[in-house]
């Protein structure tokens, strides 16, 4: 049975770390060809069935039933269906200031965009789940985007680069996820690096070392990615006074707070929170 053609869009509001824009599905004619073309988001496109190419950075990946390739913001890529097997896929689009971080972690980059998922099923469910959802509520739709989102990633994450790096990255992306999950917990607190490595059972410098090149930051620049993060959707959806902000994120007052987000944002907390307000 051929897939519908489905094309489906919203417009994130109150997430901005992690969010989907879109998603859909098609079944293409032979030789059906998208591009060259460039987005500035990206995408996740997976294939149910048949076959096609992928092109990026002048290099061709030929895809197949239960792999799946992501489009990066900025670069020029195409896809093509085959000639005789044309392809049907499902896709969508997401953005956010963590999706680089967890796709470096699981060796998903510009120069290794295909995924061969062992378990496909798992991705058919969720999309499955995503095509039959019914929104209405604006506050409720971005929670499930965002919650599926997530979901799909965490799959994603799973899956087998076809060059088998995800084999030899195994142990130091466990203690990677390890050393997020503690970072997300107490980021609003004065942690230390030895405070990260301790839990996880490494070496400082070795951790410190392992962080950078898994996720292409260092631990502290990831603490204070989150505190951005943290610091933005507050002032955006909540009237708490700039101090009281600074102190829920582990600023000792809020000149620091103040003095990091300028820095960061390029403007001050309370013009950013006024700018926003003006928008709704």
């Amino acid at each position: 049975m051929a897939l519908p053609n489905i094309d489906r869009y919203m417009v994130p509001k109150y997430m901005s770390d992690l969010y989907m824009s879109y998603y859909g599905s098609q079944s293409c004619p032979p030789g059906w060809l998208y591009g060259p073309a460039m987005r500035d988001h990206y995408l996740y496109v997976l294939v149910m069935n048949g076959r096609g190419q992928y092109r990026v950075r002048d290099r061709d990946y030929p895809i197949a039933a239960g792999q799946a390739f992501v489009l990066f913001p900025g670069e020029l890529a195409m896809y093509r269906a085959d000639d005789l097997e044309p392809w049907e896929y499902t896709w969508f689009g997401f953005n956010g200031e963590l999706v680089n971080v967890f796709l470096t972690q699981a060796g998903i980059d510009v120069d290794h965009p295909v995924i061969t998922h062992l378990q496909p099923d798992r991705l058919h469910r969720l999309f499955g789940e995503l095509f039959g959802y019914e929104g209405g509520d604006e506050r409720r739709d971005e929670l499930f985007y965002t919650g599926c989102l997530s979901s799909m990633l965490a799959e994603i994450c799973r899956g087998e680069n076809r060059d088998g790096r995800s084999g030899e990255r195994g142990q130091g992306e466990q203690y990677i996820l390890q050393a997020r999950s503690f970072i997300q917990q107490h980021y609003d607190k004065n942690i230390q690096i030895q405070d990260v490595a301790s839990y996880v059972g490494l070496d400082r410098s070795y951790l410190s070392k392992l962080f950078k090149t898994r996720t292409g930051i260092s631990p502290y620049e990831y603490v204070m990615s989150l505190r951005l993060s943290k610091g933005k959707q507050l002032l955006q959806e909540t009237d708490l006074p700039i101090e009281h902000i600074a102190l829920l994120l582990g600023f000792k007052d809020t000149f620091h707070f103040s003095s990091f987000f300028k820095r960061k944002a390029g403007q001050a907390p309370l013009h950013y929170r006024q700018r926003q307000w003006s928008k709704e």
